[in-house]
């Protein structure tokens, strides 16, 4: 039920909640937004089959990594000496305001292999991964304190999407 509702809010948005132990409906104009999330391999493996009959695995552009042994260790001590007790937060270097970001019409062009590339895995079209690959490609002018995406931000999405963007969860 939780992920039928992400799938919704994610994708389409949500305007209207509703639920049978409350008798209040909310209401909402253009509620949408993205999800940065976790999952074991194991749970994902359970679960792939389910989520893409209704779309939400192509709602998703999964991520595989790993640590090296130097990352582990470091990890460890850090945990050992308890510095995760003092993180600073994160703070995005984002507009505080909504901004028109230009993506030359090439630049697509380029993004449409990818997108094609991670389709082809799930067994889909692509559509959404061309949304999501643009998307990421602005976000990335974005924070480099651009409106326009240029050839840094496809290579960029390049390398994520040939070294990380993966449901095999292959290790890096």
């Amino acid at each position: 039920m939780l992920t039928r509702f992400l799938s919704a809010l994610i994708e389409e948005g949500v305007v209207e909640l509703q639920s049978y132990v409350v008798d209040k409906t909310a209401k909402a104009e253009d509620l949408r937004c993205g999800l940065i999330t976790t999952i074991t391999p194991a749970a994902l493996n359970d679960q792939r089959a389910g989520w893409r009959k209704f779309g939400f695995m192509s709602r998703m552009l999964p991520v595989s990594y790993s640590y090296s042994a130097t990352t582990v260790d470091a990890i460890f001590e850090s945990i050992c000496s308890h510095q995760y007790r003092h993180e600073a937060p994160f703070h995005a270097k984002l507009p505080s305001s909504d901004q028109q970001v230009v993506m030359p019409l090439d630049l697509t062009n380029e993004v449409n292999v990818l997108a094609r590339f991670l389709a082809t895995a799930e067994g889909l079209y692509g559509f959404r991964h061309q949304k999501q690959l643009q998307t990421l490609m602005m976000g990335s002018a974005l924070y480099n304190g651009r409106t326009e995406v240029n050839r840094e931000d496809l290579n960029f999405i390049r390398d994520l999407t040939l070294n990380h963007f993966n449901t095999n969860c292959n290790a890096l």
